[in-house]
Parts: C-alpha cells; structure tokens; sequence
C-alpha cells in the first residue's frame, strides 16, 4: 500500500515511524542495531560481546556454534539455553536465517553458509530462563569468530551491519556511551562494496551517553558494511552504542510514491 493510498483511508495522522513498523509500508523496514564491549582499552575495538575488532569473510561458510556451558544443550535439555536463531546473509547478499539445537560445549554446524552473522538470539531455554555461558558462532574454515552471545544476555549486541542486496540503509540517528570518567574516542566506519573502510563520523565524549539525530541521513548503499569502535583514554571501561536505521527496497528509488 502506498503513501497516497494510506493517506486517503485517513491514516496520515500516524507518523511515518510508526506507519513502518506497522507493515502498513511494505518496502520500509525499521530496526535499531546495537553494540557493547565490556572491555574497550586505548586501542580501538568493534562494539560486541566478543571484544577486538571482526573479521570479516570473504565467502561464505557455515558456522560452529558452541556455548561455554554444557548446561546450554537442547538435546538431552539442559538447564540453560536449548535453541538459538541465527540470522545474516549469504554469499550473494541474501538473508538467510536458521534455528540451532544447542549441544553445550560441542560444536554444531548450521546448514546455512554465511559471509555476514547480523544477530543470534536464544530462542528456548530451560529452567534457567537463558543462556548458561557464552555462546560463540566460529567460521568453520576461517575459524574466527563472527558473533557471541554473552551468558545471560539471550541475544548478541553486534554493533556490525551489512546491508543486504536490493536494499539502501538510511540510518538516523546514532547513540553512543562509556562507563566511567574518561574520554572516548568513537569512529563509525563504512565500507562500500568492493572499497575500503572509511571514517564517516568522529565522536569525542565523556559523557555516559551522547545521542546524534540527523536531518541529513547516512545512507548507505547494498553490500555496504558499517561499524562503530571506540578506544578509551584511560582504563578500561564498558562501551556501547545504537544506531537507528531504516532498511529501504532499491525499488522504491526509481518508483513514485
């Protein structure tokens, strides 16, 4: 349904945002991605469980997906997690996504090949509500890591994003914080399919938390790969960050509203 015709049946009282997230826009998709590393020292880190900076694949492969805790099992059922979702994209860019029954400390391969891990969430767990330990998703041939849940947080904080084929990202809005009284330093970075890591925003705080809104959207096209580090000037203190975004169909460029 177009804008025209929403506009029509008296829906445009409801603002935009919400006209999106209510599907009444089919080619618009609203989401926040966020990042957290507990750890972030004078070198600059990626924003996730895991700490360090990604790296990132350069075709797709399946994943091992393991937990810390052998509580963390499907079958038989542990006390911790029991299934997980994993969701990303595959080598031409497509989303995939798949559910894992867990085997605590055992590798389980997935079915799906993937060149980016966007999320991973616990989708069941036992008695203890979530998961046990950490749960890791290791490329099986590059055998680095590409996501990590953290124990009892049930759904990874990975602040890396791509965005998939036929879509343009526009993200709005930008929020970024530390622990503790020190200065941080923190660069979103963007790579356009086939170049080079860039720059696109510098933010120096103190503050716990900053919130960046723009008028004049980042927009990112498909392939595309975003991020946000940050390095501290003294000790070593959690950091975190959101972006806002939405996720737009590239038909919708070259059609009119």
């Amino acid at each position: 349904m177009g804008y025209r015709k929403i506009a029509q049946e008296g829906y445009q009282k409801i603002p935009f945002n919400i006209q999106v997230a209510l599907g009444n826009f089919p080619r618009y998709k609203s989401n926040t991605k966020f990042g957290y590393n507990p750890s972030v020292g004078s070198t600059q880190e990626d924003l996730w469980f895991a700490g360090g900076v990604l790296s990132y694949l350069t075709s797709a492969e399946t994943m091992n997906i393991a937990s810390g805790s052998s509580d963390d099992d499907g079958s038989p059922e542990g006390s911790g997690a029991h299934t997980i979702t994993i969701q990303g994209l595959n080598g031409s860019y497509q989303e995939v996504q798949e559910v894992v029954t867990l085997n605590g400390m055992n590798n389980v391969e997935t079915v799906n090949s993937y060149l980016r891990v966007l999320r991973m969430y616990v989708n069941s767990a036992g008695a203890g509500g979530t998961n046990a330990g950490n749960i890791t998703a290791t490329a099986s041939s590059a055998a680095t890591v590409q996501a990590q849940i953290q124990a009892g947080e049930a759904q990874t904080a990975k602040i890396q994003f791509t965005v998939p084929a036929d879509k343009v990202c526009i993200i709005t809005a930008i929020d970024v914080g530390v622990g503790g009284g020190t200065d941080a330093v923190f660069r979103y970075k963007f790579r356009p399919f086939g170049e080079v890591f860039r720059t696109q925003r510098l933010i120096i705080t103190r503050r716990q938390s900053s919130l960046f809104k723009y008028d004049d959207p980042i927009v990112l096209d498909e392939k595309s790969d975003f991020t946000i580090s940050a390095s501290v000037a003294s000790g070593t203190p959690a950091c975190s960050c959101s972006a806002e975004y939405y996720l737009v169909d590239k038909r919708e460029q070259n059609e009119s509203v």
